[in-house]
């Protein structure tokens, strides 16, 4: 089991180190300070073993725009609006959409609204976002709103809204339009012979920076700020600290913290710019500062251009940095903005549009902290952790910096797959054996050495005793004093046993790779002292299972197929029986292992990792949102810590989540719906204003009607299912599903509301409030009322006409009567007749066509001459089989056969003798490969080949000598042989897959052997 993990720490700021106090800030001020922010919350925690957070970028191949982006905002509904090189850059969590600007030019700067208006500054344009006919934002220019001498505009680089309205900002201007009343908007120049280098937005008011000082927008105008004495700052950050009290309502009174390029931070009160923090300020000068935020839980935020950005603690001193080392893609971070969900969007110069949940609780190590390699097992032992993978065992080595590292341990660099804290020991199963591990090195346990060990469980009812699985079986070590040695090689069980379990009745199960589960029953039960004698049971089938003490019960996970399936241990039967509630939660999922993690919590190795908590009714409910960011699918690995942490371990690293105290709520989202179409022709483009689509439907435009929805989730894999319901057309609502989208077609005439509702399925939080839109179809014109009144004219014309014409048409008709009968009597026969010999040739040719079938599957997988496997059936075998190997750890054997002298054989007796040798030769190849698994097939001409899953190398030798002998021992004459008779080469080559290598590599490798066979003289195994 692991122990805690550590407690937080800062980053470094430099050569000098971490800031440790704001020194620098005069008492009285820094008095102030402190009381306002009134400590608001605490640094996140973090850890000497602290991996890098889980940063999602959104570049050019998502976006479909070019890189460059200069800011983003979120408007009321979540979507998220992005100034881009190319327009405005819309995102709903499912697409992207650009929105251009009239002249074709980037936007800068974006603002939004309370009431959800976007308004867009860029070059040589100011406007905003405003639906078309179709309910579909488009760029409304206010450049007409505008004097003809202020054309053309220069750049708009500040965009903001306040309650006044959306202040535009260029260097030159300002412009205040309020979007409420309409009217034209309002021009402020800057000061005569001064510019506006900067604006910022501070408690609700446009703040300017000129060389001559601060200006603020006060009721349209322009004044300085209150006992502003601080010309020519070019602050790049201004935000509030603190507000003076009797201030009006809305104005910047009070302390504010500045950022400048070449002093750092100044705490900017009474007029007055102090110069704080100076360890904090000295990185941020080297950094080059680029823009501040304030977050609401009392810290600050400031991203730089060339080392990424840093959060600061209340004290100003760095809490954490988020640089190259932490995961950062690109130093250079422009601006920085924090979502209504808590995570922050970045925008990074040279990489796009980046996401990071701030409060996410996963962190992840990987090649970029030393450890690589699929990670396949974690422990701490004496205060250290140590994470074994496929490319050794790794320690964690702390730094004074705070960056830590982990570190190869010396003798232990092959395959690590299981850590096990015994007493005051640690051992690790290895591709080479059981292994005692200190920080300084690994020491093979005497008389495991090259044991593939795969599995290293504890005894519950012995301490002295450890349980060990390995390819071939189940091994016990024992701790004698000091020592540990092994006590016994146990037999009848001879599988390759990847997990065990423990029962408090002394009993052991195990799970295996081609086994199933099995029951190890001893007698007497397992106690302290000499082992009972073992009896061996299989329970289930033989799919690869895993077996685990979970949440009070023995449970058996498997794979079958590409889905999972979770079994219990029935204690008073000891069978498997099937647990419905969490196979029934995760169905449509593969898993194949199931591990423990709080007090009714069950974890499981799905894609990404899924957590099942245990209600009171004792049914679970599903969270699969957890590690939803964290890359990888192959989760090898769940280790539960006794402090509620969980680690996880898949191709890409290693995971941490730090489970202690309840998981973070989230109600379910309610949808939006983003697009209405009717036909391939949009009706409602999703700007969200519209309850009802104002005109109605022609009946020939509602043939196709397709609806978009989302939800304005942004995490990779979102855990959102819709539900959809028509009304009019659906009686009830539709089952959950991923897809965002929902058509109908051939709708009938009438009225119409789609509705949706979302579910999250990872929080459990049952259905959102729904989202829904009307419309109506028409009927076709033939059903219109003046056309039913046409109808009904048109048919009392034709009834009249029609009783005058009935009673000549009936005794027209009883004439022909008699006639007709007979003849459609005999009609009828011959058409009987004709229909049941029909149906004899159908029946005919469908069971022709089935054995033609049959035919053609087996000659595409049989070598038409010899009758064994072809070369195509043998790649795409070897190609499963290895990566079955892979997964379960196992060899794989492959022999490589050739007749000796087999053209002379031709040249001397004919092709004809040569056919009938070369049938033989595949008779005895294939009556060798007997296991389940083995295959003979024809390689090529006189070579064949022999797939041995699963055989070490000394079987498939043994194998390969058997095919020579009783080759040798059939005497088929070969008079151009040196023996006589007809002899045959083999090549043998065993590859370990998780040691490395391809399948290709493995068959070059028994082709050399082969090689060195006829090298040697032939008639030989090597």
């Amino acid at each position: 089991m692991l122990h805690a993990i550590d407690r937080p720490r800062a980053f470094p700021c430099g050569p000098e180190g971490p800031p440790r106090n704001p020194s620098g800030i005069p008492g009285l001020l820094w008095a102030a300070l402190a009381a306002a922010l009134l400590v608001c919350g605490t640094a996140m925690a973090s850890a000497a073993e602290k991996g890098t957070r889980i940063i999602r970028v959104f570049g050019p191949a998502d976006t479909g725009a070019p890189v460059q982006s200069w800011e983003s905002v979120e408007d009321p509904r979540g979507v998220v609006y992005v100034a881009n090189l190319s327009g405005v850059l819309e995102f709903d969590g499912v697409k992207w959409r650009q929105i251009p600007t009239p002249n074709g030019s980037a936007v800068y700067s974006l603002a939004v609204s309370a009431s959800g208006r976007v308004a867009v500054g860029a070059f040589g344009e100011l406007g905003y976002l405003a639906p078309d006919e179709t309910h579909t934002l488009r760029y409304v220019s206010l450049l007409d709103r505008l004097p003809k001498a202020l054309q053309p505009l220069p750049e708009i680089r500040g965009t903001f809204a306040t309650a006044e309205g959306f202040v535009f900002v260029s260097e030159s201007h300002a412009f205040l339009w309020d979007e409420a009343s309409g009217t034209s908007v309002k021009v402020l120049p800057a000061p005569a012979g001064d510019a506006f280098q900067k604006a910022f937005l501070v408690n609700g008011q446009v703040v300017f920076v000129t060389r001559e000082g601060l200006l603020r927008l006060t009721h349209g105008t322009l004044e300085p700020l209150p006992g502003d004495r601080l010309p020519g700052r070019a602050l790049v950050a201004l935000l509030p600290v603190a507000r003076g009290a009797g201030s009006e309502s809305g104005k910047p009174e009070g302390t504010l913290l500045a950022a400048d390029p070449q002093q750092g931070l100044l705490l900017l009160e009474g007029g007055r710019g102090t110069p704080v923090a100076p360890e904090t300020s000295r990185w941020l000068v080297a950094s080059e500062v680029a823009l501040g935020l304030a977050l609401p839980d009392g810290r600050f935020l400031f991203t730089t251009r060339r080392a990424g950005f840093a959060i600061l603690k209340s004290d100003l001193t760095i809490d954490e940095l988020f640089d190259a080392d932490s995961g950062l893609p690109d130093p250079d971070v422009f601006s920085a903005r924090l979502a209504r969900d808590g995570a922050l969007w970045l925008i990074l110069r040279s990489s796009g549009l980046a996401r990071l949940d701030l409060g996410t609780r996963v962190t992840q190590f990987d090649e970029r902290n030393g450890l690589r390699g699929n990670v396949l097992g974690v422990a701490r032992h004496k205060g250290r952790l140590f994470a074994g993978s496929s490319a050794g065992l790794f320690v964690w080595v702390p730094a004074e910096s705070g960056r830590g590292t982990f570190r190869p341990v010396p003798g232990a660099g092959w395959a690590q797959y299981t850590l096990l804290v015994f007493g005051d020991r640690l051992l690790a199963g290895s591709a080479r054996g059981v292994l005692e591990v200190s920080p300084e090195g690994a020491i093979p346990v005497a008389g495991t050495e090259g044991l593939r060990s795969y599995a290293l469980t504890a005894s519950r009812n012995d301490p002295s005793r450890v349980w060990v699985g390995h390819r071939d079986g189940l091994l016990v070590l024992k701790r004698s004093g000091s020592r540990i040695e092994v006590e016994d090689r146990l037999p009848g069980v001879k599988a390759l046993v990847r997990s065990i379990a423990e029962t408090s009745e002394g009993e052991l199960f195990l799970g295996t790779v081609f086994s199933g589960v099995l029951r190890i029953s001893f007698q007497p039960p397992i106690r302290p002292g000499p082992l009972g004698k073992p009896r061996v049971t299989a329970l289930g089938g033989a799919e690869e299972s895993y077996v685990a003490l979970v949440d009070g019960r023995l449970l058996a996970a498997s794979a079958i197929g590409s889905e999972g399936r979770v079994h219990f241990v029935d204690p008073t039967s000891s069978t498997l029986v099937p647990e419905n509630g969490i196979t029934g939660l995760l169905r449509g999922r593969y898993y194949f292992s199931v591990g423990e993690g709080r007090p009714g919590e069950i974890w499981v190795n799905t894609a990404p990792p899924s957590l099942l908590t245990r209600r009171e009714d004792g049914t679970y409910r599903l969270d699969d949102r957890l590690l939803r960011d964290a890359p990888g699918r192959d989760v090898q690995m769940l280790v539960a810590t006794p402090d509620g942490e969980m680690w996880f371990g898949n191709e890409e690293g290693l995971f941490r989540y730090d489970g202690s105290g309840e998981p973070p709520e989230r109600e379910a989202p309610v949808p939006l719906i983003r697009r209405v179409e009717a036909n391939g022709r949009v009706l409602y483009g999703g700007d969200g204003r519209i309850a009802a689509l104002e005109r109605p439907l022609a009946a020939g435009a509602a043939s196709r009607m397709r609806f978009e929805c989302a939800t304005a989730r942004f995490e990779p894999r979102a855990g959102i299912r819709y539900r959809y319901r028509l009304e009019g057309a659906d009686d009830t609502w539709s089952l959950p599903t991923e897809e965002p989208v929902r058509e109908y077609t051939n709708l009938a005439e009438g009225r119409y509301v789609f509705r949706v509702r979302a579910e999250d399925t990872a929080s459990g939080s049952g259905a959102s409030g729904e989202t829904a839109i009307g419309f109506r179809v028409l009927p076709p014109w033939y059903r219109t009322w003046w056309a039913l009144l046409a109808w009904a004219l048109g048919l009392g014309l034709l009834v009249r006409w029609g009783l005058l014409l009935r009673d000549r048409a009936l005794r027209q008709r009883n004439a022909d009567l008699a006639r007709r009968v007979a003849e459609r009597t005999d009609e009828l026969a011959a058409a009987v007749t004709e229909l049941g010999k029909a149906r004899a040739a159908l029946e005919e040719r469908n069971r022709a066509l089935g054995e033609a079938n049959e035919r053609l599957t087996t000659l595409s997988y049989r070598d038409g001459l010899t009758g064994v496997a072809n070369r195509r059936h043998l790649d795409d075998m070897l190609a499963q089989e290895w990566n079955r190997a892979f997964r379960a750890g196992t060899p794989i054997s492959f022999v490589l056969a050739d007749i000796d002298h087999f053209k002379k054989l031709n040249d001397s007796l004919g092709h004809q003798e040569g056919d009938v040798c070369l049938r033989k030769v595949a008779e005895v190849l294939a009556e060798n490969a007997r296991r389940s698994g083995d295959l003979a097939a024809r390689f090529g001409g006189e070579e064949f080949g022999v797939l041995l899953p699963g055989a070490p190398e000394e079987a498939a030798f043994q194998v390969a000598e058997t095919m020579r002998a009783r080759l040798e021992a059939l005497k088929m004459p070969h008079p151009a042989s040196p023996l006589g008779i007809v002899t045959a080469s083999f090549g043998v080559a065993t590859f370990h897959p998780r040691d490395g290598g391809t399948a290709q590599e493995l068959v070059a490798s028994a082709d050399e052997a082969l090689y060195s066979a006829k090298k040697a003289g032939r008639n030989r195994v090597c």
